[in-house]
C-alpha cells in the first residue's frame, strides 16, 4: 500500500475558558502533513526506548534537548509539512471584547468593523493602551468579569461586568481614550442577544484554530482528506459545528475580509479520533505543539525563559505560524496588512 501523507493535530496549553491562567498564557494547535515514513524518520532522532514520544516527557531530560533542536531543524520540517495555530490568551480577551460586543453593536448600526481591519486596530488599542491609561486593578477586574459574563450569562454577571466597564472608563487618564471605550459600555443594549449565542466552551480556541488549519491544508490540495486527532474533548464537543462547515451541500464560497478568509465547504472528510500510541504522525504533532508552546510561553512571560526555550526560538520551525492571534502594536491598515 502506498504511504500517503496524513494530516494530524495535537494541542498544548489548553485551559478551556480560563484565559487568565498564569502558568499557561499560550495555546497552540499544531498540524502536520506527513507520511508514516517521514514521521518515523523524525521519531528516530530521539534515542529513547519509549514507544510513544511526548514533548512534556522529553523536555525534562537535558539529554534530549539537542535531539529536540535537531528535530525542529530537520529538512522534513517546513511550511509544506507543518502549520501552527497560536493564541495569546490574555490578548484573546480583547479580541472577544471587540468581536462579540463592539462589532455586534456596530453591525446593528450599519457599520462594518471588519473593513480594513478596524476590529484588529481596536483590539490592539484595547490591549496596549488600557493598562497604561486606565487603572490597572480595575482592568484586571474587567478581564475576569468579561469571562464570568460569558460563562454564567445571568443578570448578576451582566450588571457586574458593565459596572466594571463604567469604572474602567471613569479611571481613564485621557478623556479621548475614555470615549473610545464607550462602545463597550453601549453594548449593554444588545447583550442579551449576544450571550444567548454562546455556551460554556465559548472561550476555547480549539475550534477556531482547527478550522483555520483545515482551510490552510485544503488550499494546498485538490483532494479531500481526513484529520487525525489525539483524543480531544474540545474537538469532540465542537464536532457538530465542524460537520456543518464541511457539509458537501454548502455552496462554494469564500467568507471573510482582506487576508482573513475561509473557503467553504472545508475539504475535510471527517475527524478521526485516535490513540497517539498507535499513530506516529500524531506523536510528531505532539512534539511540534509542545515545543511551540514551550517557546511562546516564554515570550508571553519572561519568567518561563530558559536555555531550551531560547534554543527553540532559533530554529526554523517558529516561522511556520498560520494567522497567529498575538499582540502587535499596529493600528493602520498597512501595518495590519488588511489593504
Amino acid at each position: 500500500m502506498q504511504d500517503e501523507p496524513i494530516i494530524a493535530f495535537d494541542e498544548s496549553g489548553n485551559t478551556g475558558p480560563d484565559l487568565l491562567d498564569k502558568e499557561q498564557p499560550v495555546f497552540v494547535l499544531a498540524s502536520v502533513k506527513l507520511t508514516t515514513k517521514q514521521a518515523n524518520e523524525l521519531k528516530s532522532i530521539f534515542k529513547t526506548n519509549s514507544s510513544e514520544l511526548k514533548f512534556n516527557r522529553l523536555k525534562k531530560y537535558f539529554k534530549y534537548h539537542e535531539q529536540i533542536i535537531e528535530f525542529l531543524n530537520h529538512d522534513i520540517i517546513s511550511k509544506e509539512t507543518v502549520a501552527l495555530a497560536l493564541f495569546h490568551k490574555e490578548y484573546c480577551i480583547c479580541v472577544h471584547t471587540i468581536d462579540r460586543l463592539v462589532e455586534t453593536l456596530a453591525y446593528r448600526d450599519g457599520l462594518d468593523l471588519y473593513e480594513n481591519g478596524q476590529n484588529l486596530a481596536f483590539t490592539n488599542l484595547l490591549y496596549y493602551c488600557t493598562p497604561v491609561l486606565c487603572d490597572k486593578a480595575i482592568y484586571e477586574e474587567y478581564k475576569k468579569d468579561f469571562i464570568t459574563l460569558f460563562q454564567k450569562r445571568d443578570n448578576q454577571s451582566i450588571d457586574k461586568f458593565y459596572s466594571t466597564v463604567e469604572a474602567l472608563i471613569n479611571s481613564s487618564k485621557n478623556k479621548q481614550y475614555a470615549s473610545i471605550l464607550y462602545p463597550i459600555l453601549a453594548s449593554r443594549e444588545v447583550i442579551e442577544d449576544i450571550i444567548d449565542e454562546w455556551d460554556s466552551n465559548n472561550f476555547d480556541s480549539t475550534l477556531s484554530g482547527f478550522v483555520n488549519l483545515i482551510d490552510y491544508w485544503g488550499r494546498k490540495t485538490e483532494n479531500k482528506f481526513h484529520a487525525y486527532v489525539d483524543d480531544s474533548k474540545p474537538l469532540k464537543h465542537f464536532k457538530h459545528l465542524i460537520d456543518k462547515v464541511k457539509d458537501k451541500y454548502i455552496k462554494q464560497q469564500e467568507l471573510g475580509t482582506d487576508r482573513r478568509t475561509l473557503q467553504l465547504p472545508l475539504k475535510l472528510i471527517d475527524v478521526n479520533f485516535v490513540n497517539s500510541k498507535d499513530n506516529v504522525v500524531v506523536q510528531i504533532a505532539d512534539l511540534i505543539a509542545g515545543a511551540a508552546n514551550y517557546y511562546y510561553r516564554a515570550i508571553a512571560n519572561e519568567k518561563f525563559k530558559d536555555e531550551l526555550s531560547e534554543k527553540i526560538g532559533k530554529t526554523k520551525f517558529i516561522k511556520l505560524l498560520h494567522s497567529p492571534v498575538w499582540p502587535h502594536p499596529e493600528m493602520t491598515p498597512e501595518g495590519l496588512n488588511t489593504v
